[in-house]
Order: C-alpha cells, then sequence, then structure tokens
C-alpha cells in the first residue's frame, strides 16, 4: 500500500513539473516571429508584446494614437507611412511616442511622428542603454518637441529621416560609434546636441537653419569626438553662404573649399569643423534595406 502511494506521489509530482516547465517552452514555440498590424493585432503594444524575440512587426498605413515600450529585439516597420500621434497622452512622466529600453538589435523604419494635440506635443523615439540600433526612413513632424534622442547607446545607425521638431532634432548623449547620414535636419531651436560621446560618424546630412533669426542657435558639440565627413564629402549646411561669403567651389568635387566650423561658439575649445561641406543637399542612396547601402561591421 505504501508502495502504492509512494508511486502515486511520485508520478503527482513529475507531472506538476512537465506541466510547470512545458508551459513557457510552448509559449516560447508558438510566439509568432512576424505580426501584422492590424490584422493580427489591433494596436502596436499588442503586436510588440506578443511577437517573438527578434521577430518582425510588419504596420499598414493608419493613424495610432500610443506610446509604445520596447523592451526585447525586434523590428517594426511600415512600408505606407504609418502615423504616429500622440494626441491623447497625458506624458509629463514619459513624452516618448517610442521608446526603448535595455533591448539589442531594435529596428524602427517608416513611421511619422506627430500630434494633433497642442501645446501636449512629445518626443518621437528615445533610445537608452541598448547597443545595435536602427532608426531609419522616418518623419517627425514640428509637433514634436524632440526628435531622436539616443542615451547610453552603443552602435546606431540614425539613416534617411526627416525631422522637423520644434526644440531638438537629435540628441546624442553617453554613446558610441553612432553613424548619422543621409538625414534632413530641419531648423529646430536648438538644433542638435552630442554630449560626452565617441566615435560618432555625421555625414551626407542636410541641416537647416533658420536664417531670419537674429541670433540662430548652432549645435552643441561638448566632450565628444565626431568624424564631420566620410573621408570625401561632408554636410550640406543651409547657412554657408551666409557665415563664409567668399568662399568658393572646389570645381568638379561638389564642396567648398573653406571648412565649416559646426559650432561657432566652441564652449570646449574642440573646433569641429566639416572640411568636406556640401554645395548643395545630398541624395539618400535608392536602394536600402536593413541599415541601406551603408556599410558597418555591427549590421
Amino acid at each position: 500500500m505504501r508502495k502504492r502511494l509512494y508511486l502515486f506521489g511520485l508520478a503527482f509530482v513529475l507531472v506538476v513539473f512537465l506541466l510547470l516547465h512545458r508551459v513557457p517552452l510552448r509559449a516560447q514555440e508558438e510566439a509568432p516571429t512576424l505580426v501584422k498590424v492590424p490584422q493580427d493585432f489591433a494596436s502596436l503594444q499588442e503586436a510588440i508584446v506578443n511577437v517573438a524575440e527578434k521577430g518582425q512587426i510588419e504596420v499598414e498605413k493608419a493613424t495610432y494614437y500610443e506610446y509604445v515600450r520596447i523592451v526585447k529585439p525586434l523590428t517594426i516597420t511600415t512600408a505606407d507611412g504609418a502615423v504616429i500621434d500622440g494626441r491623447y497622452r497625458n506624458y509629463p512622466d514619459a513624452p516618448w511616442q517610442i521608446y526603448v529600453s535595455g533591448a539589442d538589435g531594435v529596428v524602427i523604419s517608416g513611421f511619422t511622428f506627430l500630434t494633433t494635440h497642442t501645446p501636449r506635443v512629445g518626443i518621437g523615439i528615445r533610445v537608452e542603454n541598448c547597443m545595435n540600433v536602427v532608426i531609419k526612413n522616418c518623419t517627425f513632424e514640428n509637433t514634436c518637441i524632440s526628435g531622436i534622442e539616443l542615451v547610453g547607446v552603443s552602435n546606431a545607425l540614425v539613416f534617411n529621416n526627416t525631422v522637423d521638431a520644434s526644440v531638438m532634432s537629435l540628441l546624442i548623449h553617453h554613446c558610441t560609434n553612432v553613424t548619422v547620414t543621409y538625414n534632413v535636419l530641419r531648423d529646430a531651436d536648438q538644433s542638435f546636441h552630442m554630449y560626452n560621446a565617441r566615435d560618432i560618424i555625421f555625414h551626407h546630412n542636410n541641416v537647416f537653419f533658420d536664417e531670419e533669426c537674429s541670433h540662430p542657435t548652432y549645435p552643441r558639440i561638448s566632450n565628444t569626438t565626431c568624424t564631420w565627413d566620410d573621408g570625401k564629402f561632408g554636410n550640406y549646411w543651409s547657412d554657408y553662404k551666409l557665415r563664409y561669403p567668399n568662399a568658393t567651389e572646389v570645381e568638379g568635387l561638389g564642396i567648398w573649399d573653406t571648412p565649416y566650423q559646426i559650432d561657432p561658439d566652441d564652449i570646449d575649445g574642440q573646433e569641429h569643423f566639416d572640411y568636406y561641406p556640401l554645395v548643395t543637399d545630398p541624395q539618400p542612396p535608392v536602394s536600402h534595406g536593413r541599415g541601406g547601402s551603408i556599410s558597418l561591421k555591427w549590421l
């Protein structure tokens, strides 16, 4: 009798053990690697929660009133230009329309960020404490306070975005190995800032300033190492001729003969210069996939 009870108890423990260990395995096995919004999930956040790690989310063209959070590696894209509208969020504690934290290998592509509820305006994308991040093909309208914020990020590509944010187009803070290329950064009140960053590469961007302003705000670069060209070409600066009226074009090369000083105030005395400033707006490559035609070791 005791032997039978012992065997029954052992079998019960075994069944419980298998059930407890089977559930997460099944959940992981059943997590889809590709989900579509709104066909599979009605909201972006539902799709993010339910897709498998390193999975892909494809978003149809529509307006999504969301502030989403990403905490695992994934790719979220829209080929049709889906809109993320911060209209219904009272956001002082968390103003970011897409917030990525502690997730390596995140790709965000194709979205338009705005808010139709002023004066409550949000921030487009903020990425904190991550590696291997790609933000590309996005548009940030001037109802955003800030466009893209990278904080504590290693290995990032910011590619072919149009940022028309009202206050700051781009913030790079405590980051390493960030490439910013083929973006349009329009005349935000505080332009773009880089603080305590290393190995930043910034080239083939269109940077526009408010030339009607008597005291335009230039980029702020502090305790940062940055290369402002790819060895042949730098960036287009809308105020170049205003600041360097005697400069001439280097024949046949499409660049000016006088270097452009990035931060005229030069608060750290580092004297950042674009040595190959472009005469005309650069156009992005026709073909670009994950990371585009940009060659980076970590991609």
